[in-house]
């Protein structure tokens, strides 16, 4: 996320993060009115939980011998940011359809409420909060501190800010987001020319916190999965989804970007599915859904996490370690 602040660098990654997110949400929602016979109301909801991709499993997809800047790493992991975000405002969308929200869509209040404030406001609570940790940080004599404690401030400064956006009423996802990006550029909206890296801890410790989420994530949809009824044509949704959906939704959001046409495959395949489509369920599932729709939609949305889980974790090496990996190193 060191990427500069500037269109040329996050075109990609915003065009994937909106338009590949808004193509995944309708496309999901017709063929969910097709399979389940779902209402259009429904299906959106569901469209909304299912479309975002999971910003920490797709940090397994690593090019060989790619810095942080590798393009089509940094395209899924910045994806996957903006779309858990979006994917709030979605679900309250798709819940106002079918009339559980007391701001219903579209409208002034709505939009004012779950875009200008929640996304808007979010970011930059976000990016203020990270702001001030760093540069407090900065000020502190850390000779004298043990070298967990710099790790811990970041740790509790992302979580303070996470209480404080849903305390605010703003979309947290964004404000989390938004605080990291400016942990990395040091709270400055320009790239300095002296900017260092992030201390090697702060990597170590991303990489350990992400491997547990991992692990966490895997344990939970494999639990939930067996408790579930689960039907034949919940797995073919989910084959659609992935070989379908998801290749046609990338390809409307990068349009004619110039992107290798190895890379425009990598970005195509690997949309996983993860601990955001988990969130976003409970989300929509939180007040109001009757017990038939809300069982529908869980067996669905686990159907579809655990196939992703399956299929991308056993083809991210080999895929990765191809042609493109092999271009690279």
């Amino acid at each position: 996320m060191r990427a500069p602040l500037q269109w040329n660098a996050w075109k990609l990654p915003l065009r994937l993060g909106t338009v590949t997110m808004l193509a995944t949400m309708a496309m999901i929602a017709g063929a969910a009115h097709v399979f389940f016979e779902l209402s259009f109301a429904q299906a959106l909801l569901l469209g909304a939980v299912l479309a975002p991709t999971d910003p920490v499993l797709a940090s397994d997809v690593h090019m060989p011998a790619s810095g942080d800047h590798e393009p089509a790493r940094f395209a899924l992991a910045g994806e996957g940011g903006i779309n858990t975000g979006l994917g709030v405002p979605a679900v309250a969308f798709g819940r106002g359809l079918i009339g559980l929200s007391d701001v219903p869509p579209p409208g002034l209040a709505w939009a004012g409420i779950e875009l200008v404030w929640g996304v808007a406001g979010g970011a930059a609570l976000g990016w203020c909060a990270g702001t001030l940790l760093v540069r407090g940080i900065a000020r502190l004599d850390w000779g004298r501190q043990p070298d967990f404690f710099e790790d811990l401030l970041v740790i509790l400064g992302a979580g303070m800010a996470y209480a404080a956006a849903l305390a605010l009423h703003a979309n947290a996802f964004f404000t989390v987001f938004a605080f990291g990006v400016a942990l990395c550029h040091r709270g400055r909206l320009r790239r300095a020319a002296t900017l260092r890296p992030p201390d090697t801890r702060y990597v170590a410790l991303a990489q350990n916190l992400e491997r547990v989420v991992s692990a966490i994530v895997v344990l939970l949809v494999g639990a939930l999965v067996t408790v579930t009824e689960v039907r034949p044509e919940m797995f073919l949704f989910a084959l659609l989804l992935l070989a379908v959906v998801r290749p046609v939704a990338v390809r409307l959001g990068l349009g004619q970007l110039p992107v290798p046409p190895d890379e425009r495959r990598l970005l195509a395949w690997f949309g996983v599915r993860g601990a955001a489509s988990l969130y976003l369920l409970a989300l929509a599932l939180d007040q109001g859904v009757g017990a038939p729709l809300a069982r529908e939609l869980a067996a669905i949305t686990l159907v579809a996490l655990a196939t992703s889980i399956l299929l991308h974790g056993l083809s991210a090496t080999p895929l990765v370690s191809g042609p493109v990996g092999n271009r690279r190193a």
